[in-house]
């Protein structure tokens, strides 16, 4: 499993979200749209800690990601990191006819160009992120259960999509506690876990098991809950 951020105009969102989601199915870890800037952040610093953060950057380039300022910080940044560590970085997506801008000319890229050809740039990406990983201790049996309840030695949070807390009317409900990403919601154990089974059995009686529809993993840290720890000691500091 490989740890990826994608760089890209916002004019791209629908693609970039799409190609998110189909990384994230095959077991990679995806950073988009997760750096969170604070009024009186450093945006350059905040972009270097989440690029830092992860193996690979893929680039969306386009028409409009090549006029993006912020797409060309990322780049900058990427690009130095790969020079520094001396190994491949920055993986380059083409999504329009357009030429591949100063260090990645050259570098062979993954061809989005055309809709047919969409699966075959995705899979020659995912050759090069590796192979597909699944969480730890699950069977194929546990895998068709719709929600995962993720345990660490401190705390724990069950993942459901977002889609189903929309559906439920709940998801103005939950608390800052749990996290979203694009396509789930990490439900802290304590309240929003508890919000959340009140509306199952809303739906589907009292007699509703939150226990029956779920499977566990245990592991060392939840990268949500790290990542949320070392903001607050930042901004701790020039407190």
């Amino acid at each position: 499993m490989s740890s990826i951020f994608i760089s890209y105009s916002h004019k791209d969102k629908p693609f970039a979200k799409r190609l998110a989601a189909d990384l994230r199915d095959a077991g990679h870890t995806v950073w988009i749209d997760e750096i969170k800037i604070l009024v009186g952040d450093s945006l350059i610093e905040k972009i270097r800690d989440g690029i830092d953060s992860v193996d690979f950057v893929a680039a969306i380039i386009s028409s409009t990601s090549l006029n993006s300022q912020c797409v060309k910080r990322e780049l900058d940044l990427a690009s130095t990191r790969e020079i520094d560590e001396k190994r491949v970085i920055v993986l380059p997506i083409l999504l329009d006819e357009v030429e591949l801008p100063g260090f990645l000319k050259g570098k062979y890229y993954a061809d989005f160009r055309e809709e047919d050809n969409y699966q075959e740039g995705l899979d020659e990406l995912l050759e090069r992120l590796g192979p597909r990983t699944l969480p730890p201790n699950l069977s194929s049996a546990k895998m068709l259960k719709p929600y995962l309840f993720i345990e660490t030695p401190g705390h724990g949070w069950l993942r459901v999509p977002l889609s189903e807390l929309d559906a439920l009317g709940i998801r103005d409900k939950i608390t800052k506690y749990s996290y979203e990403d694009d396509l789930y919601a990490y439900l802290e154990e304590d309240d929003d876990l508890t919000t959340f089974v009140e509306a199952k059995e809303r739906k589907h009686g009292s007699d509703y098991d939150i226990e029956t529809d779920m499977f566990d993993v245990f592991i060392d840290e939840f990268p949500l809950e790290r990542k949320r720890m070392d903001e607050h000691r930042r901004r701790n500091r020039y407190e």
